[in-house]
């Protein structure tokens, strides 16, 4: 076995604390979602896919380690946790939409793989976040309502040689930052926010 299916992790509905067996490779879609107590839960080296929904609603889980061997993550794989912070590999290359949409508690997101696109809502509704570190340096596109509603966000800092949002070399979807052309929340409502891009 290979795979996390839903079916075998039933038992951890009321279980605070979850170990992922070594061999395995991808956890399946919804797997994990609404754990409602589940607290912990430590990822093998040698995972390579979280699916959809894997941990959606866990609002418990406040802390994941994810492995240096993960390469994709699902639409709304995080979607409702309690996450507090997490750091994205080196190794992804995919993040799903609504990937890290309301997780009321996340304050600090760090991606250090090498992806191409910021997908839609990607933390839609992070009401807490106030960090955003984005190393990619081929970043692309930043998609609709990427961090709409993230109302204390006053850092975003991209590492990329493109200097964009400058000189218009990424390509900035719908209202990344708000529900309309108005609407800008968390960038330029409390005047103290900041984008820092390396020259």
């Amino acid at each position: 076995i290979t795979t996390c299916e839903p079916k075998l992790v039933r038992v951890v509905y009321s279980a605070t604390d979850y170990t992922l067996p070594d061999n395995i490779e991808e956890i399946e879609d919804g797997a994990f979602a609404n754990c409602g107590n589940l607290s912990n839960v430590k990822l093998n080296d040698g995972l390579i896919t979280i699916g959809p929904y894997a941990f959606a609603s866990c609002g418990k889980l406040e802390h994941i380690d994810l492995p240096n061997t993960l390469i994709s993550i699902g639409e709304s794989a995080f979607r409702g946790c309690g996450l507090k912070e997490i750091i994205v590999p080196e190794n992804v290359t995919s993040i799903g939409p609504s990937v890290f949409s309301y997780c009321n508690n996340l304050m600090k997101l760090k991606i250090l793989g090498k992806i191409t696109s910021i997908s839609k809502q990607l933390c839609f509704n992070d009401k807490s976040l106030t960090t955003l570190v984005i190393m990619s340096d081929i970043l692309e596109t930043i998609e609709l309502q990427a961090f709409a509603i993230c109302l204390n966000l006053n850092k975003i800092m991209l590492n990329t040689q493109k200097a964009p949002l400058l000189n218009g070399s990424i390509e900035v979807g719908t209202y990344p930052f708000g529900w309309d052309k108005n609407s800008y929340a968390g960038v330029n409502n409390n005047g103290s926010n900041i984008l820092k891009i390396p020259k």
